[in-house]
Parts: structure tokens; sequence; C-alpha cells
């Protein structure tokens, strides 16, 4: 406002348009001239911000389901901030860094900062939890008069991918 088919308007004060929109303005001040058809004029003083600053990507740590733990975890460890905001779907924010409990899939962590800038990262996937082995089927050899040690064979489970131990430490293949 004002508004009129008489009027023309101006940021500079030397260059009228009968448009009411001025776009793509840098930071600055500005003077708005309205000019009627008489040359006569009124001002208003304007000042356009500086562009908020988007915040930085996320960086991320993420942990990987194993054979305790079925779900995984996604850890941002930068940007951080008492002005910033994580989530993992972009709608639902949270001040905490840590997303917990999180099933097999993809996940993007959004960062945004006060002024509503977001940044998001690349995709982040968390795998299946990796199968647990069966419990394994043994035949064991007790000593005997011609031999004075035992030994312990495992019949099942078998395959290329798995290791053995009768310690809980040291592990071999078949």
């Amino acid at each position: 406002a004002p508004l009129g088919a008489d009027l023309e308007y101006s940021i500079d004060g030397t260059n009228f348009q009968s448009e009411t929109t001025f776009d793509n303005l840098t930071a600055g001040s500005y003077t708005v001239t309205v000019k009627n058809s008489a040359d006569c004029t009124s001002t208003t003083n304007i000042v356009i911000n500086d562009a908020p600053e988007t915040p930085a990507t996320a960086t991320v740590t993420e942990t990987q389901p194993d054979c305790t733990t079925s779900t995984g975890s996604i850890d941002v460890t930068a940007p951080l901030g008492a002005d910033l905001e994580y989530s993992i779907d972009g709608t639902n924010f949270q001040s905490a860094t840590t997303f917990n409990n999180l099933a097999a899939g993809t996940y993007t962590v959004t960062v945004q900062n006060n002024d509503g800038c977001t940044s998001v990262t690349t995709d982040i996937v968390i795998n299946d939890a990796p199968e647990t082995p069966a419990v394994a089927t043994i035949t064991e050899t007790q000593p005997d008069c011609a031999t004075a040690t035992g030994s312990i064979e495992v019949t099942a489970p078998l395959g290329a991918d798995l290791e053995y131990s009768i310690d809980g430490t040291n592990f071999q293949s078949g």
C-alpha cells in the first residue's frame, strides 16, 4: 500500500516502475518512494537483512546392530550448538544428537538452526542385525588307553563364514 493505477514505485528515488515488487535485493537499506501522476512523493525506509547461514551438514557416527543388540544408532558429532536441532525424518526435531533403537533402513540427518535453515546428510544405512549362528552340535572323543587326550568336533553348523572356539576368546576356522 498504497496501490493505484496512477502510482509508480522506486527503491532508488530515480528509477520508477508500475510494479509493486522489487526482487533479488541484497542486504542493505532501501528508501521506497511512491510517486503519483502529479509527481508528489512519499517515502519509507526499509532494511533487508543478511541471509541467515545454513548449518553445516552433519558429521555422524553410526553404530550397526550386532549379535547382542538388534538395532543401530546414529550420533551427530558435528555441527553442535544450542541453536541447532536434529531430525532423522525431516519433520520431528530434537536437541539431542543421538538417535537410538533404529531399525534396519536408510536414514538422513537434517540439521536445523533457529532461523529454520537446514542441511541434510547423504544416506546413512543401518544394516540388518547379523544372524546368530545355531548352537553347536558336537561329537566328543574321550581319552582311552591308547590316547591320553580327548577331542571335540563341531558337526553343525558348518560354513566358511564361521569360526569356532572352546574358550570364547581364541577362534579358529573349521
